[in-house]
């Protein structure tokens, strides 16, 4: 099995337990065809030496009114337990990986019974995301280009015959030591296999033995086993701080221009050095923006700092203003599902804004980075309520319901924070969205035929019965629901006679 040997060579090149993966824009030759920029991802796994980051200091962060209405004062300060990991970190350059654990994942039972999703852990993934950190997982394998023979013929790594890596398949997961690709993920082997679907082809990373769950990155996002309730982040992992401080340390130089709202201090604010070499600024430092004079906006924060630059080999510094109108992370909550034929449980802004640097750091103005990552950041919450299912068949067939929802808990025995809280929770309107597919098959399937949103006067806590007809006379009851405070996405496949009725009805 000459591929396994490949494989297994190359990881044994880094024989360190953790590793880390890069985020950046869409590289041209990443395509759907080869599964790419088809699911929730925002960017592709850059190569080592391509990574994005930010060269300044501080960056701040804001809610709006949406979150402050929904999550109330416990949403914020979850978001600002995720922000408080990170602004715990030491600079870069101190970073011992052996203070941090291989595995970070837990599982609280109670909150898995309840369909909650962890706030904090989710909002330190998508942190993490946006300081240039990629699932570490999807990227020990990626797909470098389209061959239909070899996606038939060698689906799985053992098969793989010499040259595939790196004429078909790339590694994109390295060690933060060696900056090696590796195999390894906190601890744990991984392999892989193709799936070929037809128009498309996807590779499939599997862990090698019956290995425990628990071993993803933070990066990684959250999922315990296949499942994403009740699991929650204690921390950050060896991959999670081996990235930043690689990203971040003095010692990663690369060819790099400031941000937009960057300015001189002396009496003319454009006379500074712009583009030039730069190491990593080591430490990054979230502070909450400042409000605004009217109610719900936000001030004008502006802090000076010193960069460091090199010229002609000599490490040299000058003093900069950076002035923010806005923050450059800010948190809302809102429906991520207009538009498109499933509801994601959050939606952020994606890579398209980062900056690019490769035409200064290489002779191939073509390569994928390295580069800067730019403000501003959006992250939207999903207003999560129950999700439905129904088929059209005659008798109607049970429904299948999942009562999923925020919420904010731990490895302690005290009982789970369910959101939405504090104003959301005095919302008189049941939000219904409903979405019709002549196919079969689970939410998430494509969208045939139609979505369509409303509101009903049922407050939070009472249940309305979700109902069909044929004729607008003869009414059948599908499933009651109950108004939790979020959207409830009522999917009804099997849609295909030429008439037919829906309505919510308030119990």
């Amino acid at each position: 099995m000459p591929g396994f040997v490949l494989g297994a060579a190359i990881g044994l090149l880094g024989v360190h337990a953790e590793a880390f993966s890069l985020l950046g824009p869409w590289a041209d030759w990443m395509q759907p065809d080869i599964g790419y920029r088809l699911g929730s991802d925002i960017g592709g796994p850059m190569d080592f030496d391509e990574g994005y980051r930010w060269n300044v200091p501080i960056l701040t962060y804001g809610f709006d009114q949406t979150f402050l209405d929904y999550f109330g004062s416990e949403g914020v300060a979850a978001v600002e337990s995720a922000i408080d990991t990170l602004n715990d970190l030491p600079p870069a350059s101190s970073i011992v990986l052996s203070n941090y654990p291989l595995a970070c994942l837990q599982l609280n039972y109670g909150a898995t019974a309840q369909h909650l999703l962890d706030l904090r852990s989710f909002t330190l993934s998508l942190l993490l995301e946006h300081m240039g950190l990629a699932p570490p997982s999807q990227s020990v394998f990626v797909l470098r280009q389209w061959d239909t023979n070899f996606f038939l013929s060698y689906p799985a790594q053992s098969a793989w015959p010499p040259g595939t890596i790196p004429n078909i398949i790339l590694m994109r997961n390295f060690d933060p030591e060696t900056l090696v690709p590796t195999t390894v993920i906190n601890g744990e082997w991984y392999t892989a296999w193709i799936e070929f679907l037809g128009t498309y082809a996807v590779i499939i990373p599997t862990r090698v033995g019956p290995f425990p769950f628990g071993d993803e990155a933070v990066a990684g996002g959250v999922n315990f086993g296949e499942s994403y309730y009740g699991a929650f982040f204690d921390g950050l992992s060896q991959d999670d701080v081996g990235g930043l401080r690689y990203l971040l340390s003095s010692s990663n130089q690369n060819y790099e221009t400031v941000l937009p709202d960057v300015q001189g201090t002396d009496t003319n604010p454009a006379e500074f050095v712009n583009g030039a070499w730069r190491p990593g600024v080591e430490k990054i430092t979230f502070v909450r923006h400042p409000p605004g004079t009217n109610t719900g906006g936000f001030g004008c924060f502006v802090y000076q700092f010193t960069d460091t630059y090199i010229t002609n080999g000599v490490l040299r510094r000058q003093h900069l203003e950076r002035v923010i109108e806005r923050p450059d992370f800010l948190f809302c909550a809102g429906d991520t599902g207009a538009g498109i034929p499933w509801t994601p449980w959050f939606a952020r802004t994606d890579t398209a804004g980062w900056f690019n640097n490769a035409a200064l750091n290489w002779d191939d103005p073509t390569k994928a980075g390295p580069g800067v990552i730019r403000p501003p950041v959006t992250i939207t919450f999903q207003k999560l309520g129950p999700v439905v299912a129904t088929i059209d068949e005659n008798p109607p067939g049970p429904a299948w319901i999942d009562p999923s929802g925020w919420g904010s808990f731990d490895g302690s025995t005290n009982a789970p924070v369910v959101y939405p809280a504090g104003v959301a929770q005095t919302n008189s309107q049941l939000l219904l969205r409903l979405r019709l597919s002549n196919n079969l098959g689970q939410p998430g399937a494509s969208l045939q035929l139609g979505a369509y949103t409303w509101q009903l006067p049922v407050a939070v806590g009472r249940a309305a019965s979700l109902q069909a007809s044929t004729n607008l006379v003869d009414w059948v009851s599908l499933v009651e629901v109950t108004n939790t405070g979020g959207l409830i996405e009522w999917y009804q496949f099997g849609t295909d006679r030429s008439q037919r009725f829906f309505r919510a009805v308030p119990q």
